[in-house]
């Protein structure tokens, strides 16, 4: 579970908080009882990009349908025409839990990915017991397809054409024993295979740290920078390590400096030796 729910775990190693992304989700009980029907309309209530899929508010109308249906057949005292066996029913039992927990915790479209594979199923499911009739049935389930099908729109998070290999990177010789720091924020980690194996890699402030911070892994990452023997180089884009260099008494040997080649971010990375301050060090 690291980090989540570490406001009850209280693990040493990171700040005693519940770690939750609450920018998203319904505002108020209306939305939240009808959330599919309103991030089907207003995608940003569940996502930093926008993009349409309408497939789970579907299943929620679908499953009204067929709730509708079950209770004027009981009304009427007809029996059901398409009963649910228990494999139905626990798949729907799970996912009615599991989105109430997304709900709850989450409410980012991302991690409901599992659900929206259920979705079809369920969809399915649900309109061959609203609709009677075997071509009524046939016409039901292909225009809900084309519909699902036809109105859906992915985000788009940004795409390179393809090439040979899905990682394209020249990294410079460094030299041997060496730590890297990494910068913060920019995602870089996946030039790190490319260096010499005995390197080490190091990130003290990104997303899940922050310099301020006090805990087991913030001081893990403080002390390697400050007790490392070897030689020290930084990874950056845009020279956003600039805070965290002067944090830890270094400066970056400007001279040394050199792109390391990814199409992946226009061969904006580069790598720099790192010398320590002097004034750092005879404050220390």
């Amino acid at each position: 579970f690291f980090p989540y729910f570490n406001d009850i775990f209280r693990s040493p190693w990171w700040e005693p908080v519940a770690w939750f992304d609450r920018r998203f989700g319904p505002h108020g009980p209306v939305q939240a009882l009808l959330f599919p029907f309103y991030f089907a309309r207003e995608s940003l209530l569940v996502g930093e990009l926008p993009f349409r899929d309408w497939r789970l508010a579907a299943l929620m109308a679908l499953a009204i349908a067929a709730l509708a249906r079950r209770g004027f057949d009981r009304a009427g005292g007809k029996p059901a025409v398409f009963a649910p066996p228990g494999a139905w029913r626990f798949l729907a039992v799970f996912t009615l839990a599991s989105y109430a927990v997304w709900l709850a915790l989450y409410s980012i479209y991302r991690y409901l990915v599992p659900l929206e594979m259920l979705s079809g199923p369920l969809m399915v499911g649900c309109a061959l017991y609203a609709v009677r009739g075997t071509i009524a049935r046939v016409v039901a389930l292909v225009a809900l397809a084309a519909f699902v099908v036809g109105t859906t729109a992915k985000p788009d998070w940004g795409h390179r054409p393809f090439r040979g290999a899905y990682f394209d990177v020249a990294v410079p010789e460094i030299e041997p024993r060496a730590l890297v720091i990494v910068g913060p924020f920019d995602p870089m980690a996946y030039a790190i295979p490319f260096f010499r194996r005995d390197a080490r890699f190091v990130s003290a402030q990104n997303n899940f740290l922050e310099l301020s911070q006090a805990n087991l892994l913030a001081r893990r990452a403080a002390g390697l920078i400050a007790t490392h023997p070897g030689p020290l180089y930084s990874i950056d884009i845009l020279r956003r390590a600039d805070p965290v260099l002067a944090h830890f008494g270094l400066v970056r040997v400007e001279a040394s400096c050199l792109p390391i080649r990814s199409y992946l971010d226009d061969s904006s990375m580069r790598l720099c030796r790192l010398a320590r301050s002097a004034l750092y060090d005879s404050r220390r």
